[in-house]
């Protein structure tokens, strides 16, 4: 476990995207920010559901990193897959 996770005892797998190769596949990455700046290669704030097979089944993404997708959302759409009730 990293010393980020331990910090904040975060206890699931977290993905290191170094060079925004994931954040780019899915079409997440802030342009708002030059190539070399400190915020460079980051992605919008971003929730992906995926069911059972790993297929994308919902992407929820705001345009600014102070906003946050809806939860309510996100919940709904899980308990469409099965995710139990909202």
């Amino acid at each position: 476990m990293s010393r980020f996770a331990k910090r904040r005892k975060i206890g699931y797998t977290l993905l290191s995207d170094p060079k925004s190769e994931i954040i780019r596949a899915f079409g997440v990455l802030n342009e708002e920010h030059a190539p070399g700046g400190f915020g460079y290669g980051i992605a919008h704030p971003t929730i992906v559901v995926l069911d059972a097979t790993g297929i994308v089944r919902g992407v929820y993404a705001e345009a600014h990193y102070t906003q946050r997708p809806d939860p309510e959302a996100v919940i709904k759409e899980l308990a469409k897959l099965g995710g139990g009730k909202p």
